[in-house]
């Protein structure tokens, strides 16, 4: 069986296509632009983002400013405060402290509920009994417990 196909002629499709084009675009009116504006339109916190906004040195019942000074014999506690900059989340804190004798002693402190967004919480992360003189250095973690 024979189906009649029409001869398809490049040229003339062509000038179907060009004329087209500008039946096309000729119905849109010339623009200008007068102005713009760029700015942010709202504020999502980070699901998990927070910071350690201070430290201290814990001695009986008063917090020293780090780095503090105390004898060999004391017993002190090291404490941080940190901010949830994020999403209500469950925080925690550790820390690694280093002796002057190169030894070291690690702790951690979980909060067992959310904390809310903005909220500034402190952490007892550790004791430390001194008991060798020197500079001791202590590395702290902040962290999301999801």
């Amino acid at each position: 069986m024979y189906e009649y196909q029409p001869e398809f002629n490049r040229e003339r499709a062509s000038q179907r296509v060009k004329l087209l084009d500008r039946v096309r675009f000729q119905f849109y009116p010339a623009t200008t632009v007068l102005d713009t504006w760029s700015g942010q339109i709202m504020s999502v916190p980070q699901a998990y983002a927070g910071k350690i906004t201070s430290v201290v040195i814990r001695k009986g019942s008063y917090d020293l400013a780090v780095p503090a000074s105390t004898v060999v014999g004391d017993s002190v506690e090291l404490h941080a405060f940190g901010r949830n900059d994020g999403i209500a989340v469950k925080m925690g804190m550790s820390a690694v402290v280093t002796k002057p004798d190169g030894t070291t002693l690690s702790g951690k402190y979980e909060m067992l509920t959310a904390q809310n967004a903005g909220q500034t919480l402190r952490f007892s992360i550790m004791n430390i009994a001194i008991n060798v003189g020197g500079s001791w250095t202590a590395v702290i973690t902040y962290y999301a417990i999801y």
